[in-house]
């Protein structure tokens, strides 16, 4: 996502790796949903990967959640 850190797109792939998993929905699945790659998928939930806010709040929704709740660090 442009304009912030490292450290924040970590947070959300993190985040959405773990909302995915609960929603027990597969990164295929996701792909047949939104168009993105599996490869880009990947990529972005190990933190390698830039994302916008578009695609950042596609991925919030395919798992059910806001995108605030995966940007928000765990205490």
């Amino acid at each position: 996502m442009e304009g912030v850190g490292k450290a924040e797109v970590e947070t959300f792939g993190r985040h959405f790796r773990e909302a995915r998993i609960r929603a027990q929905i597969t990164q295929k699945e996701v792909h047949e949903q939104t168009g993105i790659a599996i490869s880009f998928l990947s990529g972005i939930e190990n933190g390698e990967r830039n994302l916008s806010v578009e695609v950042a709040a596609k991925l919030a929704k395919v798992v059910g959640r806001e995108l605030h709740e995966l940007l928000k660090p765990k205490n």
